[in-house]
């Protein structure tokens, strides 16, 4: 939505709030607004979700949004349906290949190969567990 399609009191209140921005350089425009955009967000979530999933860095809390033009948007949406993913899995590995060299999803991979990894050498050294019927044995 650009400025002008804003109603008389929105506008005042853009005006105000650009005002307020003013007083602060970049980065702290950046924080301050995305605080505000994750306090807006927050009414939309479901009263009783589940909770944001966790990433190598804690839980994902900080969300990323984007706008794009309509054919841009139809055309990459498209491509990820082909691909089985999702526009926020697309931002997501996106991001995480910027910041650390590897999509989030490759980083995913590599936990749960690591985990695996880790309960087969387990298992090599104790053997492998048995039900809590010892071996199968049904005591009746």
């Amino acid at each position: 939505m650009s400025h002008s399609q804003l109603d008389d009191t929105e506008r005042a209140a853009a005006t105000q709030i650009l005002g307020v921005l003013a007083k602060f350089d970049n980065e702290q425009i950046d924080r301050i607004l995305s605080h505000v955009q994750q306090q807006t967000d927050a009414r939309d979530v479901p009263m009783f979700s589940r909770g944001r999933p966790l990433g190598p860095n804690g839980v994902m809390d900080d969300q990323l949004k984007t706008w794009v033009d309509s054919e841009t948007g139809r055309l990459l949406r498209r491509l990820l349906r082909m691909g089985n993913q999702d526009v926020s899995g697309f931002l997501r590995d996106c991001s995480y290949a910027k910041v650390y060299g590897k999509t989030y999803s490759m980083i995913k991979a590599e936990q749960a190969l690591h985990e695996a990894n880790a309960i087969s050498a387990l298992s090599a050294l104790t053997g492998p567990f048995q039900d809590l019927k010892f071996g199968g044995a049904s005591h009746g």
